[in-house]
């Protein structure tokens, strides 16, 4: 036996179907061999598979690989490309009693790396769904996918958006994929300190109220416990907000206009968790599933 296969689940999300995969597809990725096939109870989750791998490592390398083609795949398909981001384990041995991992009805298998047996899977069709696409044009977005730079790997914050964006796809609430979309923008936020103007400015004010606090406290007036939390608020003007630090990161990628529109979105979440209203929610999920995803698609290329 000889050669390796890399074995990766991963589930679209309800609006997506390869129209024309009746059983499996032979595709190449990069010079290699690969198959995409149903895998699962259900039509929307499919299995890739890598054939002819030399090592364990080269399949590991080209898992990570992939986890990033199938996230750009998701922006450019507009449609949701669930996979686990880590690897089950190598298995050194094949062993018959331990098939490739089959999807339950909670979540994805993670990937495996195992010796090729020569047997199959067992192979499922599937029905129509909302937004058929072509295997060529899948494995298109996977293959321009494989480009991008290990930055989504080597950054947490985009590590991280990436995960509330995919999710998004997945929830069964508009409620709660809003929130989990907005929740992209203030990961990926601009962090730091206020102009020096500003800084020094509230250093000025802070520094007035230090002084009026001792003056009272020499009359009996004024604790000194009562005058530190008042400075650490006014110390806290000087960092960035969360509204600022989402409208310069956003204006920096995608310019003004789409900025104004972050913080609209990110005021709406507000209303939204603190009050509980959720007006006109449905154009609300399609305004910033439009925004984050066109901002995703800028940072994993460029970084935030």
């Amino acid at each position: 036996m000889s050669g390796y296969w890399l074995s990766l689940p991963f589930r679209f999300s309800s609006g997506l179907l390869l129209s024309d995969l009746e059983n499996e597809a032979a595709v190449m990725l990069e010079g290699r061999v690969a198959v995409v096939r149903y895998h699962g109870r259900r039509p929307r989750d499919l299995l890739l598979q890598a054939k002819e791998l030399d090592s364990p490592d080269e399949g590991l390398e080209l898992f990570h690989k992939l986890g990033r083609a199938l996230f750009w795949a998701s922006l450019e398909l507009d449609c949701g490309v669930l996979a686990v981001p880590t690897m089950q384990g190598v298995r050194i041995e094949y062993d018959p009693r331990l098939p490739p991992p089959n999807s339950d009805e909670e979540g994805v298998d993670p990937g495996t790396i195992w010796p090729q047996p020569g047997s199959t899977l067992r192979i499922m069709a599937g029905s129509p769904r909302k937004k058929p696409i072509t295997v060529d044009r899948f494995v298109s977005a996977i293959t321009a996918g494989m480009q991008l730079p290990e930055i989504m790997s080597t950054d947490p914050r985009i590590a991280r958006a990436a995960q509330f964006l995919m999710d998004s796809y997945f929830l069964a609430h508009p409620e709660s994929r809003f929130v989990s979309l907005v929740t992209v923008l203030e990961v990926l936020k601009d962090k730091g300190k206020l102009e020096d103007e500003v800084c020094s400015e509230v250093d000025v004010f802070a520094a007035h109220m230090k002084a009026l606090a001792e003056s009272h406290d020499k009359q009996g007036q004024w604790a000194e416990e009562a005058i530190e939390p008042l400075l650490s608020a006014v110390a806290r003007l000087k960092e960035m907000s969360i509204g600022a630090g989402i409208r310069s990161m956003v204006r920096r990628h995608l310019g003004g206009e789409a900025a104004r529109l972050a913080i609209n979105l990110y005021r709406y979440r507000s209303i939204l968790v603190h009050s509980g209203e959720a007006p006109d929610i449905n154009r609300r999920i399609i305004e910033a599933q439009d925004l984050v995803r066109h901002l995703m698609a800028r940072v994993v290329q460029y970084g935030v």
